[in-house]
């Protein structure tokens, strides 16, 4: 299993620990949101995230040598979602969310739990 595999399956799992501590340390993650560089800014949004989107369950995973994309149904904010996360060499991170009208609740839950 690829390292971009752990990391992706960690970050679905609500394991934000081991997601963070697989990223490269010049890692960028691409939220549906803002893009935040290096692990240490991205370590709070992985935590943040292991609350906000609960009951995370691969559907479909499609992995190669350097590339991961996890397609996923979860709940955010109470709200069923679908998304895609994408792992790339662990330094580039895509977080893709689906429908709008859960994102936005969940967007607002992230900002409350990251100024906390």
């Amino acid at each position: 299993m690829t390292a971009g595999r752990r990391l992706a399956d960690a970050l679905l799992a609500g394991d934000a620990p081991t997601a963070t501590a697989l990223l490269a340390e010049d890692a960028v993650f691409h939220s549906p949101v803002a893009d935040y560089p290096g692990r240490e800014r991205i370590a709070p949004i992985f935590a943040a995230i292991s609350h906000v989107v609960t009951d995370a369950r691969a559907t479909r995973v499609l992995s190669d040598d350097d590339t991961t994309a996890a397609f996923f149904t979860a709940s955010a904010a109470g709200r069923p979602i679908d998304g895609v996360v994408r792992v790339i060499d662990n330094r580039d991170i895509t977080l893709m969310v689906r429908p709008l009208s859960a994102l936005l609740p969940a967007v607002e839950e992230m900002k409350r739990r990251l100024a906390a």
